[in-house]
């Protein structure tokens, strides 16, 4: 085995490569890569968009605008209001009651709109039944293609029906209008109507009981002596406001004038003394005290026989005498005093006491005179107000038709809203090609089979030597005829089919060129899942390096589906199956190629149950004499994947060639083949990606202008 192939070992682990970030010119080129794909896909769908359109019935679209007054409306009065003070509210109410049954039936039977909109029918050929139809009939009118729109900041709403016929979608609009404003006008007409009369019983009510209410009121006045009971009620409080206060200062002179006659009662002259009755006992008091002077003084004189003696005695005796008499005087008027400002207080209490219960009963009397002239005030008011009230409406029902009105009227459309040609066409090419762009390019980052050849590099650690397109004639093409390999079919064909040649040589050249000491005697090529073109890429590279007028052998060891024979257009006969089976040796199995004497090709032959089993020291002998008479052996194998045969014959050859298919082969498979193959120690010259999508490929855009330039030299 060559020594000097590298073969680097895998990576651990795979990393997908949908997983790495990329440019914005990575995404511009996947969809500059598709765009034909992109522009025949748009063209297409938008055909059948604009096929289907053109099948389809016009739609026109007829609109009437209602106005709603909100400045002029007013108010209206009652139980159930016809405006809503919240102009959000009330725009809502109408939008909802133009949608309502009473306005829409009577448009409906008109002009037959449920049998328009097919509302009887499930399917374009199933009708429902007489019951069904009945109850959808019988059920409230939704109409599908009305559309009631509340303009925004405004007071308009626009009424819109469409119908194939312009006539008919505008008579529609303008009938749901009048429907709505007739219905309207009528409600109000029989609530004004029900408000009236509803008003006129309770006035008459009211009027009664206003009048029942007066005549009581007088009653009670005449009963009370005046027509103003709160007037005697103040004169009353007043007058018990000031026999309370003479009551307690009669109270406090009585308290006072006791305690005098207490004191002058027991005995006691000073007590006497301090009370107002005194001053003319304290003048006998004094005349007192100058006797007693006077008899000290003569007696100290003349002594208590000497006459003067004797008068001043006397005089003693007197002021003594008129001091007791003033002092019984002084002692009777306190207590007649003390009486009558007893009696006195006896009778303000009494007073105070006759006023407060005149007052208590005449605030009793005052305050249902009070309730029951609120009452009769009320009841007026209320009169007077309903009275107003009653005018009032009689008003508003006169302005009612000022308040919702008709502006604009519907009038037939000159061109239908759909079909819209122009704006069809760009929004359907524009939908299709950003949703092809957008599917091609998530297609492409979430792609996990081997595709980019960095990408496979990087996570396989195993070089990528070529990458072949697809070539729709490859059985043509590889039919030997005198001038061996050749350009066919279209210049596009030519230019893949000479681009495919041109990587099979640059793969020979590889083989070739890799290692200076020992070239590889055989190359064996297999692949991880069948289908993947390893047969053609081993077939091809026997041709390319017969060209150089070397001898090759190629051998189909795939004895589970052999295909060298069908492609080189050989009869099957004994082949590498008779070998290893020891019916015949393997060189009277190999042919040569009349049209290149240097291609020898040895087939799989006949099945054989025992070919299977010998094939891995069977295959070492074969190689071992043919490595020796041929410069290069090139073995197709069965895929590695699922086939234990191929193991022994990577094994047996000095350098193995994964074939792997662009786009379709997983990297896990891929990777397990690798690992695989590593296990056993075998070389892995490198991968070539079969019909790989190379539009973009730089070698290929570079290969074309060198190729077309010397085809027009």
């Amino acid at each position: 085995m060559p020594s000097s192939i590298a073969i680097r070992k895998p990576h651990i682990g795979l990393s997908d490569p949908a997983e790495f970030q990329r440019p914005l010119t990575f995404y511009a080129g996947i969809v500059r890569q598709h765009l034909a794909m992109i522009a025949v896909l748009s063209i297409v769908l938008t055909a059948l968009v604009v096929l289907g359109c053109a099948l389809a019935p016009p739609i026109n679209v007829g609109s009437a605008l209602i106005a709603i007054d909100r400045q002029a409306a007013p108010e209206t009065i009652g139980a159930d209001r016809l405006l809503t003070t919240g102009d959000d509210q009330f725009m809502a109410t109408q939008q909802n009651l133009l949608q309502a049954d009473t306005i829409l039936r009577p448009v409906a039977l008109r002009y037959n709109l449920l049998e328009r909109e097919n509302q009887f029918r499930r399917y374009s050929f199933w009708r429902y039944s007489l019951e069904k139809e009945r109850a959808i009939r019988n059920a409230p009118i939704a109409l599908k293609r009305l559309k009631i729109e509340r303009n925004p900041n405004t007071y308009l709403l626009t009424i819109t029906y469409k119908d194939k016929d312009p006539q008919i979608a505008s008579d529609v609009a303008n009938a749901i209008a009048d429907s709505y404003l007739r219905n309207i006008f009528e409600t109000r007409i029989k609530e004004g109507g029900r408000l009236t009369s509803s008003m006129e019983q309770q006035l008459l009510d009211l009027k009664q009981k206003m009048e029942s209410k007066h005549q009581a009121l007088m009653t009670y006045q005449r009963e009370l002596g005046t027509a103003d009971p709160e007037q005697k009620t103040s004169v009353l409080v007043a007058k018990l406001q000031s026999l309370n206060t003479e009551s307690s200062a009669a109270e406090a002179d009585r308290i006072i004038k006791q305690a005098v006659f207490r004191e002058a009662r027991d005995g006691s002259l000073a007590a006497v003394q301090v009370s107002g009755q005194s001053s003319d006992l304290t003048k006998d008091v004094e005349k007192l005290q100058i006797a007693k002077a006077n008899l000290a003084l003569v007696a100290a004189t003349y002594g208590d026989r000497h006459p003067e003696y004797i008068k001043a005695a006397a005089q003693l005796d007197e002021a003594r005498a008129a001091l007791n008499e003033s002092r019984l005087n002084v002692s009777t008027r306190i207590g007649v005093d003390y009486r009558q400002t007893l009696i006195r207080e006896r009778m303000l209490s009494a007073a105070v006491a006759e006023t407060k219960q005149q007052v208590d009963d005449l605030t009793s009397q005052s305050f249902d005179y009070l309730q029951l002239k609120h009452e009769a005030d009320a009841a007026e008011r209320v009169y007077e107000d309903l009275f107003a009230k009653i005018k009032q409406l009689g008003i508003n029902s006169e302005l009612q038709n000022n308040v919702i009105r008709l502006a604009d009227s519907a009038r037939p459309a000159a061109k239908p809203i759909f079909p819209n040609w122009p704006l069809i066409v760009a929004l359907s090419m524009a939908f299709f090609s950003v949703s092809f762009a957008v599917y091609f390019v998530s297609a492409e980052l979430t792609d996990v089979t081997a595709k980019e050849a960095g990408a496979v590099e990087q996570a396989l650690g195993i070089p990528v030597v070529c990458a072949l397109p697809r070539v729709k004639d490859v059985h043509l093409r590889l039919a030997l005829g005198p001038e061996g390999m050749h350009f066919a079919g279209s210049p596009w064909s030519s230019l893949q089919d000479g681009f495919f040649d041109e990587g099979v040589r640059h793969l020979r050249g590889y083989l070739m060129l890799s290692s200076l000491a020992k070239l590889p005697k055989s190359v064996l090529v297999t692949s991880a899942l069948p289908g993947e073109g390893k047969s053609t890429l081993a077939l091809s590279l026997a041709m390319v390096h017969a060209e150089q007028g070397k001898r090759t052998l190629l051998i189909d060891a795939d004895l589970r589906q052999p295909t060298i024979e069908r492609l080189v257009r050989l009869d099957p006969d004994a082949g590498v199956a008779a070998a290893l089976a020891e019916k015949s040796h393997w060189r009277t199995a190999v042919r040569v190629v009349s049209a290149h004497p240097n291609l020898f090709v040895l087939g799989s032959g006949q099945p054989l149950p025992l070919a299977l089993a010998r094939i891995g020291p069977g295959m070492r002998g074969i190689l071992d004499h043919a490595t020796k008479e041929f410069d290069l052996v090139v073995v197709d194998s069965p895929p590695l994947l699922g086939c234990a045969e191929t193991l022994e014959l990577a094994a047996a050859t000095d350098v193995t060639l994964l074939a792997v298919r662009s786009g379709q082969t997983p990297m896990k498979a891929l990777a397990a083949t690798v690992e695989t193959l590593r296990r056993i120690n075998v070389p892995i010259a490198g991968i070539v990606l079969n019909k790989s999508a190379i539009a973009g490929n730089v070698a290929y855009k570079a290969y074309c202008r060198y190729y077309t330039a010397v085809g027009s030299a």
